[in-house]
């Protein structure tokens, strides 16, 4: 389950939009977004954060309801906007994040507008525990540890 951040637009007439999200950062979660979902409560969506600013592309293929998404570059800013997108189709927009919106509440924001990304719960990672722990048992590190203190 991806984690969730608050993302806050602070459009250019120093007005504020926010969104609770979805946050989707590793392949699963980017691949498979809102598709399948029947639609989303107002004020919500999910944004996709990628390492490094680039060529995105976004596919409302399996999207059973209309969205509005927008382009964020490194700098945290709106770089293009598209309205009312229905399932079926491709966008190409640039920079290293996009958030998908309900149709329409994006209707205000414009290139330029400024993104904040206010995280409330991160996914939690076993994997480095789990190696980290796999790790110390193969090379003795943990037990070595503990003996050399009941000397």
């Amino acid at each position: 389950m991806p984690g969730t951040a608050n993302v806050t637009i602070t459009k250019q007439d120093n007005t504020e939009i926010t969104w609770q999200c979805f946050v989707a950062t590793t392949i699963l979660e980017q691949s498979s977004g809102l598709a399948g979902l029947d639609g989303i409560d107002p004020e919500s969506g999910m944004i996709f954060l990628f390492g490094a600013s680039g060529v995105l592309n976004v596919t409302t293929e399996f999207m059973l309801f209309d969205i509005d998404v927008i382009f964020i570059d490194s700098n945290s800013i709106v770089t293009s906007v598209e309205h009312a997108v229905e399932p079926g189709n491709w966008l190409i927009g640039n920079g290293q994040a996009f958030l998908e919106v309900n149709s329409g509440e994006a209707v205000d924001i414009k290139i330029g507008d400024t993104v904040v990304v206010d995280y409330l719960q991160q996914e939690v990672d076993w994997m480095g525990p789990l190696l980290l722990i796999g790790l110390l048992g193969v090379t003795g590190i943990g037990l070595t540890a503990l003996t050399s203190t009941d000397k």
